[in-house]
C-alpha cells in the first residue's frame, strides 16, 4: 500500500473529488482517504512535527509500504496540478530561512521553475 502525505485539505482537495476517494477516518486531526485500494491519502498538518507525527500514525494503523509527500508548493494557486517546481531555498517555521546553496540544481525541466520575486 502506498500512502499520499498532504499538509493542507486544500492541497488534497483535487485528489479526493478526481478519485471519488472515500473518507476513512481522522484520528488526532489526521484525516486519512482511500483514493483506490492500495492507495490512501491523508492530510497531517504544516511544520516538521506535524510531518513526524501524522507519518508515524499513519505508519502504525496502516502499515505502507511507501509514503509519498505530495504537499510541497501548496501555496502555489496559480499553478496547474502536475507542475514540477524545484526549489533553490526554503523556510523551515521553527527554524527560519535556509538557503540551498551548493544543493543539486537540476536544468532538466526550466520551464518549470516558479520565477523568484
Amino acid at each position: 500500500m502506498i500512502g499520499l502525505a498532504y499538509a493542507l485539505k486544500g492541497e488534497i482537495r483535487s485528489i479526493l473529488h478526481s478519485t471519488g476517494a472515500k473518507a476513512l477516518e481522522t484520528v488526532s486531526g489526521v484525516s486519512v482517504y482511500e483514493n483506490e485500494p492500495g492507495l490512501l491519502a491523508y492530510v497531517g498538518g504544516v511544520g516538521k512535527v506535524n510531518a513526524a507525527m501524522s507519518a508515524q500514525l499513519f505508519i502504525d494503523r496502516y502499515h505502507p509500504e511507501w509514503i509519498v509527500n505530495a504537499g510541497v508548493a501548496g501555496s502555489f494557486l496559480d499553478l496547474p496540478i502536475g507542475t514540477v517546481v524545484l526549489a533553490e531555498d526554503f523556510w523551515e517555521p521553527s527554524g527560519g530561512p535556509q538557503f540551498a546553496s551548493g544543493a543539486h540544481k537540476s536544468e532538466a525541466a526550466p520551464e518549470a521553475r516558479v520565477p523568484r520575486e
